[in-house]
C-alpha cells in the first residue's frame, strides 16, 4: 500500500502528525472528557499524595498506612510538584501535555508497523474514539489511558513508545522507557517486558540484548527501592485471594465473570484477532507482532490457570487479563491499516465495511455486530458478502424488535448493511480520493453514536443520574471538609467512593479500600472487618447500637441516603446524601482485634460499573 510522495513537499510530512495528534486529542476530549474525583484508580492514590505532603491528614487511617507501600513514584512526584500548586489544577495541567505524549506515541506505533501515513492517521482517530483504549477492554477491563491522571495514565505513554521504538528495532532507547514506565506502574511495565521478551526468544539474536542489559542496570535503584519498601507477605495469601474474588473479580476470576462481560468477549475479541490476521501480511515486523500476540494469549491462559484451577496468589496479584490492553492498541492499529487498504478500492462495499469496522469498535457494551463484521472480513467472495450483510440486515431489525431503546443505533448499522446490499455496490460505484472517502467511513461509522455525541455536545438534554450523584457526593465532602474536625471519622455507604478527596476526613473504610491488599496483603484482615462493621452501621439509625459500633473506630458521623429518613435532625442534607452526628458512646479508638465476618457483596445496583476498574 505505497502512497505518493507529498507534493507540497517535506513541511507537509512534518505537520501532519502534528495536525493528526492534536486533532484526535481534541476529538478525545470531547467525547470522554476528563474527570479528577470519580476515577477509582485516582481516588486510591490522592489521599497519599495528601499524607505525604502533610502527615496530619488522616490521622490513624488503617487504609492510609497500607498506602504508604504504594509502589509506584507517581504519588511522591505529585507530592513534590504539588506544592505551589493546588492538585486537582495540577492534575489537569499535567493530564493534557499527557495525552498528547499518547497519542503521538499511537501515531508512531502504527507508522512502525504498517506503510502509509493513512493507517497512523487512522490508527490516531481510531484510538479517540474507540472504548478499548478509554474505557474498557474486553478481559482486563482496564485499557492503557483513560481520562483521568494517575500512575497508569504517566505510564502509558512511556510504554506505548518504547514499544514503537522496540519495532523499530531501538532496543536501548526502548528499554530505557520501559524502566521508566516501571518506576511509575510496574503492573503494566512488567506485561509489556513479558511481550518483548516473547519477541526476544522468536527473533534471531541481535542488538536487542543490549536493550535488556539496559534495562537492568536501570532497574537496580528501583528493584533496590523496591526490596526496601516491600512489607511482610508481600505475595499475598489465600485469604488475598479471597478478598479479590469477594471484593472486584473482574480483573481476576473468570467463573465470576457476568454474561454480559462474556457476549462481549466472545465477540469483540474474534472481530480484533481477524483484524490483526487480515492485517499481518502487510505488517512490517510481523514476527514480533505474531510474538506479542503469543505473550497475551499465554497471560490469559496463565491467569485463568492459576487464578481459577490452582490458585496462586502472586499470579493472581499481577492481574495478568489486564495484558490485554495493549492487545487492544495493535489491535485498532491493524484495523486502521484494514480499513485503509479497504478504502484504496473503489465502490460502496469498501466504503461500507469500513464504517462498520470503526462502529463496532466504537461501541460500548456487547453486541452481536462485531460477529457480523469478522464474516465480511472473512468472506472474500461477493455472493458471501451480500449473505453477510443480509443476516447483519436481519440481526438490526431483530433488535429494533426486541430492544427498541435502541432504534436509532440498530437503525444506523442497518443503514450500513444495506449499503453492501445496494445495487450501487458494485466496483466503481462511490469513486473519490482514498482520503475523503476515509472521511466518510469514519463519519458513518460514528453515525450510530449520534445520540451520545450530541449529549456529550449539550445539543440533546438527558438526565445523567450518575453525575448528579456524583455532585452531591462531592458537596457532602466540602461540608464535612468545613464543618467538622480534621481528625473526624464518617460511615459512609458502601457503594461509595473517594470520601477522602475532598472532604479530607477519614471514613471507617470504603469498598475501595480493599485494593490496598494488592501491596499490603495484611491489611485485608482488617478490611473485612472495617467492610462488615460499615455494611452493618448503613442499617442502624443514630442510637446506642449504633453508638457502640462506632465507638470501635472512634467515629462520629453517619453518611446516608437522603431517602433514609431518620429521627431527629440531620446536620447537613442534599438531595442525595444526608449528614448525622453520631453520639459518643465507649472507647474512642481503633477497631479491637477479632474474628472479622466475611461480607456479602453489595448488590449490582450498589457496585461501580466495571468500567470504571477497581485493580491496582
Amino acid at each position: 500500500m505505497a502512497e505518493r510522495p507529498d507534493p507540497r513537499g517535506p513541511s507537509a510530512a512534518f505537520w501532519a502528525p502534528g495536525l493528526t495528534v492534536l486533532s484526535a486529542f481534541l476529538l478525545n476530549l470531547l467525547l470522554y472528557g476528563y474527570s479528577f474525583g470519580s476515577d477509582p484508580h485516582v481516588v486510591q492514590v490522592v489521599p497519599l499524595i495528601g499524607r505525604l505532603k502533610d502527615p496530619g491528614f488522616y490521622p490513624a487511617d488503617p487504609y492510609l498506612e497500607a498506602m504508604r507501600w504504594f509502589p509506584s513514584l507517581y504519588p511522591r512526584l505529585m507530592a513534590f510538584l504539588s506544592g505551589p500548586v493546588d492538585l486537582e489544577r495540577l492534575h489537569l495541567l499535567l493530564y493534557l501535555p499527557v495525552r498528547l505524549f499518547w497519542f503521538a506515541a499511537v501515531y508512531r506505533t502504527a507508522a512502525a508497523m504498517f506503510p502509509g501515513r493513512r493507517t497512523a492517521v487512522l490508527a490516531c482517530l481510531l484510538a479517540a474514539v474507540s472504548p478499548l483504549t478509554n474505557v474498557l477492554t474486553p478481559l482486563g477491563e482496564e485499557p492503557m489511558i483513560k481520562s483521568s491522571l494517575y500512575h497508569t495514565t504517566l505510564a502509558a505513554p512511556c510504554l506505548l513508545l518504547s514499544m514503537a521504538w522496540f519495532l523499530e528495532g531501538r532496543g536501548a532507547p526502548a528499554f530505557g522507557l520501559l524502566a521508566a514506565g516501571c518506576a511509575l506502574n510496574g503492573l503494566a511495565a512488567g506485561h509489556v517486558a513479558l511481550m518483548f521478551l516473547a519477541a526476544t526468544l522468536w527473533s534471531p539474536p541481535g542488538r536487542v540484548w543490549r536493550g535488556w542489559l539496559t534495562f537492568a542496570l536501570l532497574m537496580l535503584p528501583w528493584l533496590w527501592w523496591q526490596g526496601a519498601h516491600r512489607p511482610p507477605g508481600a505475595w499475598g495469601d489465600r485469604q488475598t485471594v479471597e478478598i479479590l474474588r469477594l471484593w472486584y473479580p473482574g480483573h481476576y476470576f473468570p467463573s465470576l465473570w457476568s454474561a454480559a462481560k462474556w457476549s462481549d468477549i466472545l465477540t469483540k475479541v474474534p472481530l480484533l484477532l481477524g483484524l490483526v490476521w487480515s492485517a499481518l501480511p502487510r505488517c512490517k515486523p510481523s514476527r514480533s507482532l505474531r510474538a506479542f500476540l503469543a505473550a497475551v494469549a499465554a497471560m490469559a491462559l496463565a491467569a485463568w490457570f492459576f487464578g481459577e484451577v490452582l490458585p496462586v496468589p502472586a499470579v493472581v496479584l499481577a492481574q495478568l487479563f489486564r495484558g490485554d490492553a495493549v492487545f487492544c492498541v495493535l489491535a485498532l492499529v491493524c484495523a486502521a491499516d484494514r480499513i485503509a487498504a479497504a478504502l484504496d478500492e473503489p465502490g460502496l462495499v469498501p466504503l461500507a465495511l469500513g464504517a462498520l469496522t470503526v462502529a463496532c469498535l466504537a461501541r460500548v457494551g456487547p453486541s452481536p455486530y462485531p460477529l457480523c463484521v469478522l464474516l465480511l472480513l472473512v468472506l472474500r467472495r461477493p455472493v458471501w458478502t451480500r449473505r453477510g450483510a443480509a443476516a447483519g440486515l436481519l440481526c438490526c431489525l431483530g433488535n429494533i424488535l426486541i430492544s427498541p431503546v435502541q432504534l436509532w443505533w440498530n437503525l444506523s448499522m442497518g443503514l450500513l448493511f444495506a449499503l453492501i446490499l445496494a445495487p450501487g455496490a458494485a466496483p466503481g460505484a462511490g469513486a473519490g480520493p482514498p482520503a475523503r472517502r476515509a472521511c466518510v467511513a469514519l463519519v458513518l461509522g460514528l453515525l450510530p453514536l449520534a445520540p451520545w455525541l450530541g449529549h456529550r455536545l449539550r445539543l440533546v438534554r438527558a438526565h445523567d443520574a450518575g453525575a448528579a450523584r456524583q455532585a452531591q457526593w462531592r458537596l457532602v465532602q466540602e461540608w464535612a471538609r468545613a464543618e467538622t474536625p480534621s481528625g473526624a471519622v464518617f460511615f459512609v455507604p458502601a457503594d461509595s467512593q473517594g470520601f477522602r478527596v475532598f472532604s479530607r476526613r477519614s471514613p471507617v473504610t470504603e469498598w475501595t479500600d480493599a485494593c490496598a491488599v494488592h501491596w499490603d496483603p495484611a491489611f485485608g484482615a482488617e478490611w473485612l472487618r472495617r467492610i462488615a462493621d460499615s455494611m452493618r452501621a448503613e442499617s442502624l439509625p443514630p442510637g446506642a447500637e449504633l453508638s457502640r459500633l462506632a465507638g470501635r473506630y472512634g467515629a462520629g458521623y453517619l453518611i446516608a441516603p437522603s431517602a433514609r429518613a431518620f429521627p431527629g435532625a440531620a446536620l447537613y442534607s442534599n438531595p442525595g446524601f444526608s449528614v448525622y452526628r453520631i453520639a459518643a458512646s465507649g472507647a474512642n479508638g481503633p477497631a479491637r482485634p477479632g474474628r472479622a465476618k466475611t461480607p456479602r457483596r453489595p448488590p449490582p445496583g450498589r457496585q461501580r460499573p466495571s468500567a470504571s476498574g477497581r485493580g491496582a
